[in-house]
């Protein structure tokens, strides 16, 4: 979190300053994310007035927003600006040439085009976040509370109680340091995590909790806070431990009312859309986490490493010839079934694709807005099972689960082969029974189909 709060740079240098440019100009919005992710806490109706149902005021919304106020987000500079100018009319001139009447009104138009998508790709190059120290935010215009008035200067000052603030050239150092003390934080990551791991949270809602003394679940909350930060913040170790209880490992619990639930086990809830997908990547790979985008990144950085003041009309237009053809080449070193890329989830684009399309069908986050993913059902997602590329990708003969089989001649181990694969059991005497008379590949569908795999 304290690298995200304080990332600065290109972001092909520093991936974690994508965290700014994703609400990039609208510092507000991404105040209230922030907040809202790593504290548990809506803050959202303060930004434009007094919150009627939390103790927070507008006026304390800006004082938490004076911390991200130095933060610049820029493309270019002046200088930079003024060659991406001149490589634009050189390309536009070109077309409209008045003494070359033989260029056509469809080559004038590409020329055109590819004016404004040079521009779009050299200045994705100079894309950074940068720190004014002088900046200053000041309270909007319509403000009307007796506190302050319109327009004020706002000083940086923090939600919950006192804290110095040490970096005045660099605010958010405070706020990132100020965060990592408070006990919301780890409590609010724990909370959240307990809900991901067993379909529940301790306390709900987890954008806006709040956690009270007589809650039966706030020494658990607590505790586990405090075992979080003995972890140093190791999230895949707290995870991990977390799956290692007792609780986890109960039967799952299949009531439909969440407040009788009392946590005597998992709840019973379908796979994510990334679990989905990476549980059969398991039966189909030999090593699911073979694919790097290494490559791919180091590419991208040495084209977008880009010399201005040596920069030609012809080595622009190359260059933006290149970034189409990397896009291209993005899984290039992926094995693949069909139009199917079979990398981790975690690798797959936001955008474009079958596989990105599959995912986004069985409820994948679309980055648009904040806990936006689902698991809910749809019609497609039954007929993608049934008719669809996951048995299909699983049989195929180059596929992990097949060749095993390929070694196996007895069919009573092959039948729990299947089972413990992908139901991590062996079949029971009526399963054994009703499926000893189908080929291999109609168990391996059936068992895909079944709720037992697509839910926890």
């Amino acid at each position: 979190m304290w690298e995200l709060l304080t990332a600065e740079g290109k972001y092909i240098e520093n991936g974690a300053v994508g965290y700014f440019y994703r609400d990039f100009g609208m510092p507000l919005d991404n105040l209230i994310g922030t907040v809202e992710i790593f504290a548990g806490t809506d803050i959202s109706c303060a930004q434009c007035h007094d919150d009627p149902f939390h103790e927070w005021t507008q006026y304390q919304f800006y004082e938490s927003a004076a911390y991200f106020v130095q933060i610049e987000m820029s493309k270019r500079d002046s200088a930079i600006q003024e060659y991406i100018n001149k490589i634009k009319k050189e390309i536009y001139d070109a077309a409209e040439d008045p003494n070359n009447p033989s260029i056509s009104e469809e080559v004038k138009k590409k020329s055109r085009g590819l004016s404004g998508q040079i521009q779009q790709f050299l200045n994705a190059s100079q894309m950074a976040v940068k720190i004014k120290s002088d900046n200053k935010l000041k309270l909007p215009s319509t403000y009307k509370y007796e506190d302050a008035k319109p327009n004020d200067v706002v000083g940086a000052r923090v939600l919950v109680g006192k804290w110095e603030n040490a970096n005045k050239s660099n605010l958010r150092l405070d706020f990132a340091d100020w965060f990592l003390n408070k006990e919301f934080f780890a409590q609010n990551f724990v909370n959240r995590a307990w809900g991901y791991t067993f379909g529940a949270p301790l306390i709900s809602p987890v954008e806006n909790f709040t956690v009270k003394k007589d809650q039966p679940e706030y020494k658990v909350l607590v505790t586990l806070g405090k075992i979080f930060e003995r972890m140093n913040y190791d999230v895949n170790l707290f995870m991990s431990s977390l799956y290692k209880t007792q609780m986890f490992q109960r039967q799952a619990w299949t009531g439909k009312d969440l407040s009788l639930y009392r946590f005597e086990g998992p709840v019973y809830r379908r796979l994510r859309a990334e679990q989905l997908w990476d549980s059969i990547l398991v039966l189909v790979l030999d090593d699911v986490n073979y694919f790097d985008l290494g490559y791919y990144v180091e590419a991208y950085k040495k084209l977008m490493t880009i010399d201005f003041e040596k920069l030609t009309k012809d080595q622009a237009i190359e260059l933006r010839e290149s970034y189409q053809k990397l896009g291209g080449q993005k899984y290039r070193e992926a094995k693949k079934y069909k139009q199917y890329n079979l990398v981790r989830a975690a690798c797959v684009g936001e955008v474009g694709g079958a596989t990105a399309d599959l995912l986004k069908m069985f409820g994948r986050s679309d980055r648009e807005l904040i806990g936006s993913s689902n698991v809910e059902g749809s019609v497609t997602q039954v007929i993608s099972f049934v008719n669809g590329p996951f048995s299909a990708i699983v049989t195929n003969k180059e596929s992990r689960m097949m060749r095993e089989l390929a070694r196996i001649e007895n069919k009573n181990e092959r039948t729990d082969y299947v089972f413990r694969s992908i139901l991590q059991r062996l079949p029971t005497v009526v399963e054994r029974s009703l499926f000893e008379k189908y080929d291999t590949e109609i168990l391996i569908w059936a068992l895909l189909n079944s709720q037992e795999f697509k839910f926890n």
